[in-house]
């Protein structure tokens, strides 16, 4: 979960470099990496609320 929010945390600040006109957004490669993450966690989180 520390890992996937350190992304999102990058990826919002590069949204709003991009919006502000002071450099790139996110790379389509830190979207995706984001993506996989966050997809990992629901599955992870899914896994455990099934176990006893």
């Amino acid at each position: 979960m520390r890992v996937r929010k350190a992304m999102q945390a990058r990826i919002v600040e590069a949204f709003g470099t991009y919006v502000n006109g002071s450099g790139p957004g996110p790379t389509d490669e830190e979207l995706l990496t984001f993506a996989r993450l966050a997809i990992a966690e629901q599955r992870l989180v899914r896994r455990l609320r099934q176990s006893p």
